[in-house]
């Protein structure tokens, strides 16, 4: 086989089912090569714990490892088994790149205590605690950043220079963003009461991308959303079933609401290419949706050319988009 291209040799490998790339491996130099990085530069939440037996073994193997991910589904069951594992892998994975967590815990205490891996991608659904704060502190290449729970009220120094997204309770927006010149993507996905005073952080980035409870961004007033995001050309707001909650005096139709924002902001945000709303109760029929569509978009100029719903429908996952055409909007999909 060392005759082959190398480029074929790796078509070959990716055709190989698991069980088998042991045999191959076998035949060639070059193919032992090419199986152990199929098998070790990415390490899905299934094959986890066998995994981590050679990893821990063989620093060679732990040298290969870009991506790890530890999830719910897997690990929840055997929580006791994984944590004191995870631990000694990211300890030994150096060149680790891209970490996902989507297992809920106070785990994050424990296993970010001896790791050395300059990560590009985090995503942790683990409980916040000063062993991931100081964690992130060392963390200077990241590019993506995704977290589940709030900031802790302590003291921080992180420098985020590469971070282009980040995910994440407001908590951690007016913290995140002075140390992260070029995020572009945001989507906030809890708020306070009073975090309508940290929208003025926004304009530390250049936004082009947000995704954003409506109770995060209903008290604020049209020139203040035009001067925060003026690069804004993504905007998907979030009608939280509790949002009437976060405001001292609730309306009753918070779809009207909604509508008179809209209305109000949309044609201030000079950017803006796409809008979606979800979970939005009265645009249930096509004919009901493009009216209220018709009716936000009427003072907004054509660049803003795509608009999508996804209703209020429990369990429904269904986006609905239309584009515009010579100022008619025209229903384009129903996607999943």
């Amino acid at each position: 086989m060392s005759a082959l291209p190398f480029d074929l040799l790796v078509e070959i490998v990716n055709f190989v089912d698991l069980q088998s790339l042991p045999a191959l491996a076998l035949a060639d130099k070059n193919m032992l090569a090419l199986a152990l990085d199929y098998l070790y530069t990415s390490i899905p939440p299934e094959r986890f714990l066998a995994a981590s037996v050679s990893i821990l073994g063989n620093a060679s193997l732990a040298a290969r490892v870009r991506t790890l991910e530890v999830n719910r589904k897997e690990h929840q069951t055997s929580y006791a088994r994984v944590v004191p594992v995870l631990t000694d892998v990211l300890a030994a994975t150096n060149n680790l790149r891209h970490l996902n967590l989507s297992l809920e815990g106070t785990y994050s205490e424990v296993i970010f205590g001896r790791t050395k891996c300059q990560l590009r991608t985090l995503s942790c659904n683990a409980f916040t605690s000063k062993r991931l704060i100081q964690f992130l502190e060392q963390q200077s290449s990241l590019e993506e950043l995704n977290l589940t729970h709030s900031l802790l009220p302590t003291n921080h120094s992180w420098n985020f220079p590469r971070l282009r997204r980040f995910s994440g309770p407001m908590t951690w927006i007016d913290s995140v963003l002075p140390f992260a010149p070029t995020l572009s993507h945001l989507v906030i996905t809890s708020t306070r009461r009073s975090d309508r005073q940290e929208l003025e952080v926004l304009a530390q980035s250049l936004i082009t991308h947000l995704e954003v409870p409506f109770s995060a961004v209903q008290m604020a007033r049209a020139v203040e959303m035009g001067r925060v995001l003026p690069y804004l050309q993504s905007f998907v707001i979030s009608m939280q079933r509790d949002w009437r909650g976060l405001l001292p005096d609730p309306p009753d139709n918070v779809e009207q609401t909604l509508k008179h924002w809209l209305l109000d902001v949309l044609p201030v945000l000079s950017s803006l290419r796409r809008v979606t709303i979800l979970g939005y109760e009265e645009s249930e029929t096509p004919e009901g949706a493009v009216d209220f569509i018709r009716e936000v978009t009427a003072r907004v100029p054509p660049l803003l050319s795509e608009f999508s719903i996804r209703p209020a429908i429990q369990f429904s996952q269904e986006l609905r988009v239309w584009r515009r055409e010579h100022d008619e909007w025209k229903q384009v999909t129903a996607a999943q």
